[in-house]
């Protein structure tokens, strides 16, 4: 096969040798050639075309280059459309995971106002039920404030009299007892008023304390009613 091939390269050569018509494509395709056909197709120029036919495969061709470039522009656009697509597939995905993450916090929030809400309507139901008993109790307060300056102011007339009672009584027991010191005789009846004294003495310390405690002057009631 080899010297097949040599023969044939042998022959084709002779015969495009010079004088013969030269064509340096069919030579270098004649040099490349590897087996007998390409070297038989490089014996033979091939037919060439019209001129018409010629430019309209320029043109095919150029729209085939032009073509061929906007496809490649086309796949570049595509391939940067889907690398877009990819990433605002990756956003979304990532948009929805945050969504849904904003969704339960919300939820939760919500769950924990609903509970914040009952906690407030329980403090508020407690400071009501607070306010009605201080408010009752206050009443309560007032009226026993009232009933113990009602007991007082008695309990302050009922001494004052006793003080006046008191005072004359006193009064006269030091005029019988002048009299009787003179005489050196000390009658039943002064025994009797020295008890008293003793016991109305007794009562004006007991009214004196109890002023003291509610902020009253026993002196200025008893110049008063004196």
């Amino acid at each position: 096969e080899q010297q097949m091939l040599e023969l044939a390269r042998l022959v084709v050569g002779v015969a495009r040798s010079p004088p013969a018509r030269v064509n340096a494509a069919l030579d270098h395709s004649l040099q490349a050639a590897t087996n007998v056909d390409e070297v038989l197709a490089a014996a033979v120029a091939p037919p060439r075309l019209p001129l018409a036919e010629a430019d309209e495969l320029v043109a095919l061709r150029r729209e085939n280059y032009r073509l061929q470039a906007d496809l490649s522009d086309a796949k570049d656009k595509l391939a940067e459309e889907m690398n877009l697509r990819t990433k605002s597939d990756y956003f979304l995905v990532s948009a929805n995971s945050e969504c849904d993450q904003a969704l339960d916090l919300v939820q939760a929030m919500c769950v924990q106002l609903s509970n914040a809400s009952a906690q407030l309507m329980q403090a508020n139901a407690a400071i009501a039920h607070h306010a009605d008993v201080t408010q009752s109790l206050e009443k309560r307060t007032l009226v026993a404030e009232a009933a113990a300056v009602r007991r007082n102011t008695q309990l302050h007339e009922r001494i004052s009299a006793s003080l006046v009672t008191y005072n004359t009584q006193l009064e006269r027991l030091r005029k019988q007892l002048a009299d009787r010191d003179r005489a050196n005789v000390i009658p039943a009846r002064i025994q009797a008023l020295t008890d008293e004294n003793n016991s109305l003495r007794r009562a004006n310390s007991i009214l004196r304390r109890h002023s003291a405690a509610h902020g009253l002057d026993v002196d200025t009631l008893v110049l008063a009613s004196a």
